[in-house]
């Protein structure tokens, strides 16, 4: 999808909604990102589509690249709940739980965060004096979204397919491939046979990757539930008197740090095991407690001193 010219459709798109609003370009950068994410699935794809396709327009109106980057950061660790994600189906495969469950329950506080941004963007805005652009009209939000519904079907059949029983997320991602590459290679035309194989090689690589992560985390994970390390944390906890609530708050705070010097995954890979079973033995629903490690992991995707994202 980063490399079948669909991002720069969705941007297009984006700025045929919001474009003329005050401080137009960040809210593009807030609604591309929406739409990006349902497809991608990935925060560091997203960021690199969106801010190589979008970045540029910020300057041209006189917006610094650095706070340019931080729209789109903050944009993006937003979008990191719009499912299709990746991390979320690491997380359904780590603790056993619906990763359908787990798509349905990321739309709400994306879009809620994506409200609270837009409104953020939309007071500086005022205060800087800067005025709202003209709405061209509906013809060419007509053709941005004539140009882009092919694209924007993907998030249809993966959420059509999970969430109505059709197919499994395995048999909704494969269905998905099928239809990035049509688009990407007989319909846009942007993927021919030499990306394709930098496409694959690249896929068995971050493969390799993960699935030796996947490895070493079970073996920690063993040794942790060995030694009752769960166990101990609970009563450090309940000695405490927070119960649920301070076991979140602590979670919160402790995965800001985690997060500034290791990357999503290996932090879900490692540390769910461990925190999930100690979460449910204090009330915490599952799902619930994966939503709050995907808002956890949107925030320190851009955190120094690794920042992948930045």
């Amino acid at each position: 999808m980063d490399t079948g010219g669909i991002s720069l459709r969705l941007v297009a798109l984006a700025r045929a909604l919001v474009g003329h609003f005050r401080n137009g370009l960040g809210m593009v950068s807030i609604v591309a990102e929406i739409f990006f994410s349902g497809i991608s699935g990935s925060t560091a794809a997203d960021t690199a589509a969106i801010g190589v396709d979008h970045d540029p327009g910020h300057e041209e109106v006189g917006i610094p690249a650095a706070r340019a980057t931080a729209i789109v950061c903050a944009a993006c660790g937003m979008g990191i709940l719009v499912p299709p994600c990746i991390p979320m189906v690491i997380y359904g495969g780590i603790a056993n739980v619906s990763i359908g469950a787990l798509f349905a329950g990321g739309f709400l506080p994306a879009f809620v965060m994506a409200a609270a941004l837009m409104v953020q963007l939309h007071l500086q805005a005022r205060r800087a004096g800067i005025a709202p652009g003209r709405f061209a009209g509906t013809a060419p939000l007509a053709k941005a979204f004539k140009d882009s519904l092919l694209a924007l079907l993907m998030p249809v059949i993966i959420f059509g397919g999970i969430l109505g029983g059709i197919c499994t997320p395995t048999e909704a991602a494969v269905l998905a491939v099928v239809y990035g590459l049509v688009l990407g290679m007989l319909v846009y035309r942007e993927i021919d046979l030499r990306k394709l194989k930098e496409i694959l090689v690249q896929t068995g690589v971050v493969t390799g990757q993960v699935m030796l992560m996947v490895g070493m985390a079970t073996v920690l994970g063993w040794i942790l539930a060995r030694e009752q390390a769960p166990q101990k944390l609970v009563a450090v906890i309940g000695a405490l008197g927070g119960g649920k609530i301070l076991f979140l708050l602590l979670i919160n705070v402790s995965f800001l740090f985690l997060g500034a010097v290791l990357e999503g995954a290996p932090a879900l890979i490692m540390t769910v095991p461990t925190l999930l079973p100690i979460a449910v033995q204090l009330g915490v629903d599952p799902v619930h407690f994966g939503i709050i490690l995907r808002c956890e992991h949107g925030d320190r995707a851009f955190l120094p001193p690794v920042g992948l994202g930045s």
